[in-house]
């Protein structure tokens, strides 16, 4: 609407040189930010805080595919290493039979008949 009447968004800043607050004067060297940096360590922290979030099994929008492919993938490890046959871990059992059977007549020297 304000383009329609002629007016034109500017831009305005202020250079500030010091500041006084109750009685404390800030010099220029205090109150400057550096974008990067704070957006760089905004980041960290909403990865840190993510990290977190999943290591407590904090359920939110965010955090529960991932919890849930955690325990998936944790649930399938403790299947594979106790020799429990699902219909998940069957296939990667199987290969890893025939892995050890191929070795083992490798290793004996048995030629096929």
């Amino acid at each position: 609407m304000l383009l329609r009447l002629g007016i034109q968004p500017m831009e305005v800043g202020l250079n500030m040189t010091m500041a006084y607050e109750a009685g404390t004067i800030y010099d220029k060297s205090v109150m400057a930010i550096d974008e990067g940096a704070y957006i760089a360590e905004l980041s960290t922290a909403a990865r840190d805080s993510l990290s977190v979030a999943i290591e407590i099994c904090y359920l939110s929008p965010e955090t529960t595919s991932l919890i849930v492919g955690r325990a998936y993938r944790n649930a399938k490890a403790v299947a594979k290493a106790g020799n429990v046959m699902t219909a998940d871990t069957i296939a990667e059992m199987l290969a890893k039979g025939e892995a050890e059977m191929l070795s083992l007549k490798s290793s004996a020297n048995i030629s096929e008949a």
